[in-house]
């Protein structure tokens, strides 16, 4: 058995990061040999959007070089999963990635996630993250007037994981 490389300190949010997304890959490991019967891999990847959106936005929200990089990295130009914004008369959507790190922080964090089938006969509890769709809203901090929602199907979001953690861990170092 090789030798990992070691890790940046678990206090550090690069260090704390690819603990997370070691973790996301130990888990799809284990579900994939269980067939999903004991572990829970859709929770998995909304935990790890704990370790690679929440905890770093706040981190970077006072770190100038981060704020411009993710300001100025345009959606479009990124070969990642897209979340699909919903529109409507009062939601925004995100020009950057900074606005959508920042919409999916606030929605994380204050609880605004559910949960749904592909389509009306799958169960939101399905153990597929291929069948399962997480919607995220953003709610204005004052008025609680929701201001931002986007979907994803859960096996795209774990792609959006992976993706955003190496963007991370390329513009950290």
């Amino acid at each position: 058995m090789g030798t990992a490389a070691p890790l940046v300190g678990r206090s550090t949010v690069s260090g704390f990061a690819e603990r997370t997304r070691r973790n996301l890959a130990y888990i799809e490991q284990a579900h994939a040999q269980s067939e999903g019967e004991r572990v829970h891999l859709v929770t998995q990847i909304v935990n790890s959007l704990l370790g690679l959106v929440v905890f770093p936005y706040g981190y970077f929200l006072g770190n100038q070089a981060w704020r411009l990089a993710a300001t100025n990295q345009v959606l479009d130009e990124l070969d990642w999963p897209r979340w699909k914004e919903t529109e409507g008369q009062d939601l925004k959507k995100a020009k950057n990635l900074f606005d959508l790190i920042k919409y999916l922080r606030h929605g994380i964090s204050h609880q605004h996630i559910t949960f749904s089938g592909t389509d009306g006969l799958l169960s939101s509890d399905d153990p597929c993250p291929e069948n399962v769709v997480i919607k995220i809203t953003s709610h204005e901090p004052k008025s609680q007037s929701k201001n931002w929602e986007g979907t994803m199907r859960a096996s795209d979001v774990r792609e959006f994981c992976e993706r955003f953690g190496a963007w991370l861990k390329a513009t950290t170092e």
